[in-house]
């Protein structure tokens, strides 16, 4: 029995231990406990940060302690849980002589002699307090975002904005540019001038190029030509109309001739003016010439018939035949007739054929006041005034007759020396 223990014994001690049951542990053995002749694991040197606890007598095996709770693994030794006697590469000693890892707050290679020399990219190092020497800079982030800020003077107020950023004067902020815009070409306004492979500029920002073959993508004008049922409109690609022509589809220009009711722009199908009649509707320009009932087409859009034209005298093509009483038509709509038209007088398609004493017809189905310087009763409704009061002239304007006073014809004499002066 003895014998199958030492053999037992023997074949432990020569099997490698694991440490990782022991705490800060970096080398362990197997040892037999003579008490219970069971197999054990124990400890005989720390790892980098911990420190022995166990009397320097015993070299059989150690007890392993933190020598810095914050962070154990900025300490390479120590010779109790509060004195670091030497910070691990990649660490710096504090102002209270504690060991901190070096990490994204110190600039690489800026971490040496215990302290952090130089701030990277998107921080920065606040003044120390007065009377302190010789301590490691406390960098602290430029922004919330810091990966976009370059370099700062304090934590709101960037100076320099990373590639992926352009600088707002305004906010002295960095905001970020496009996700796909290329490195370094983002301007000051947030317009991309160049974006990564796959993408190009649109109106200052990166765009795919969805529905465009490989062979028709331009990085800056964007799709020459896209796949079947689409067309480019302004570099997108954009689907064709489902009111297009089957065989009037263009994949660079889009729709050429579109289905009844509609009218080709720009690539796609527009609908006709919803009161034109299908047939009224010219398919290439959407002009209207013929209107539902109730409408009639004015530049070419539908327009609604007066509401003073006459029963069943809406034209759907020309407007309005004959207007109400007291209403006469023009250009298709209805006028009002002129208050000075004499009782019964008013047309409704030529206006008003008879005006009132003192006014005549202007020509256009209205009347005009006579000249107060004429003649009592020398008012003729078709000439306008043909008697003058003295000393007033007589004068014919336009076809019908004015009175002209001494006063004008002195001022057109001064008139006409003062242009043969000059």
């Amino acid at each position: 029995m003895a014998i199958l223990l030492f053999v037992f014994a023997s074949i432990a001690l020569s099997q490698n231990a694991d440490c990782k049951s022991l705490t800060g542990c970096a080398d362990c053995k197997n040892v037999v406990d003579t008490a219970d002749q069971t197999v054990k694991v124990v400890c005989i040197k720390c790892s980098a940060g911990y420190h022995s606890t166990t009397d320097e007598t015993d070299t059989e095996q150690v007890t392993c302690a933190s020598c810095n709770s914050d962070d154990p693994a900025a300490c390479a030794a120590c010779s109790d849980a509060s004195t670091c006697s030497q910070c691990s590469s990649g660490s710096y000693k504090d102002e209270n002589s504690k060991c901190k890892s070096c990490t994204s707050k110190c600039a690489a290679d800026k971490c040496a002699n215990d302290k952090c020399t130089e701030c990277p990219a998107g921080y920065y190092a606040p003044p120390p307090a007065e009377g302190a020497t010789d301590i490691s800079l406390n960098c602290v982030g430029c922004i919330a975002d810091p990966t976009a800020c370059k370099t700062c003077s304090n934590s709101t107020h960037c100076a320099e904005c990373s590639d992926i950023a352009y600088l707002n004067t305004a906010t002295n902020t960095c905001q970020v540019c496009d996700a796909n815009c290329k490195a370094g070409s983002c301007q000051s306004t947030g317009k991309c001038d160049t974006c990564a492979s796959g993408y190009w500029v649109n109106a200052g920002k990166c765009a795919t190029f969805a529905h465009c073959p490989a062979d028709s993508q331009d990085p800056v004008l964007g799709c020459k030509k896209c796949d079947a049922n689409y067309f480019p409109s302004a570099g997108v690609c954009t689907r064709c109309d489902l009111h297009c022509d089957a065989l009037s589809i263009n994949q660079e220009s889009g729709c050429t001739k579109c289905n009844q009711g509609y009218y080709p722009s720009n690539g796609i199908c527009k609908a006709c003016d919803s009161n034109c009649k299908a047939a009224g509707c010219n398919q290439e320009t959407g002009v209207c010439t013929d209107c539902k009932t109730g409408y009639w087409p004015r530049n070419g859009i539908c327009a609604i018939c007066h509401e003073k034209c006459a029963e069943d005298k809406c034209n759907t093509t020309k407007g309005c035949e004959a207007c109400k009483t007291n209403y006469f038509t023009e250009s298709g709509s209805c006028v009002k007739c002129s208050p000075y038209c004499a009782e019964g007088k008013c047309d409704g398609l030529t206006g008003c054929t008879e005006c009132t004493a003192g006014f005549y017809l202007s020509g256009d189905g209205r009347c005009t006041s006579c000249p107060e310087l004429c003649v009592a009763d020398k008012c003729d409704q078709v000439k306008g005034c043909t008697e003058c009061q003295k000393p007033f002239e007589l004068q014919t304007v336009n076809g019908f007759g004015m009175c002209q006073g001494a006063k004008d014809i002195l001022i057109a004499i001064v008139a006409f020396c003062i242009v043969a002066l000059i």
